[in-house]
């Protein structure tokens, strides 16, 4: 099964304001499959050697240094779904999603 993070991210802050992040847009049906597997996709954008994620996994990995600075604005067209990744990992019911990106983040991140 196909998983990918929807943009979050994961995807993220300051840097060049005015630049445009290339995020991927998903598809509505991608959208909701990803967002009821949020386990999965965060799976995806911590591990780099997991094989069963969505092409679009890496590019947005690669993005996410970038989108965290820049709080997870990206002045592009997939904003709605970053904006609506980060509602969804923000539950409470996600709170262990939410800690196991964050100390990504921290690790890969933010050094």
């Amino acid at each position: 099964m196909k998983s990918a993070v929807l943009v979050v991210m994961l995807v993220v802050l300051q840097g060049c304001s005015s630049q445009v992040l290339n995020l991927p847009l998903f598809t509505e049906e991608e959208k909701n499959f990803y967002l009821n597997h949020i386990s999965e996709v965060v799976d995806c954008l911590v591990d780099a050697t997991k094989t069963d994620c969505h092409e679009a996994t890496h590019r947005i990995r690669s993005v996410m240094p970038e989108l965290v600075r820049r709080n997870f604005k990206c002045q592009c067209d997939a904003q709605k779904d970053v904006d609506l990744f980060v509602s969804i990992i923000s539950k409470p019911e996600n709170a262990a999603y939410n800690r196991k990106l964050a100390a990504y983040i921290n690790e890969h991140v933010n050094r």
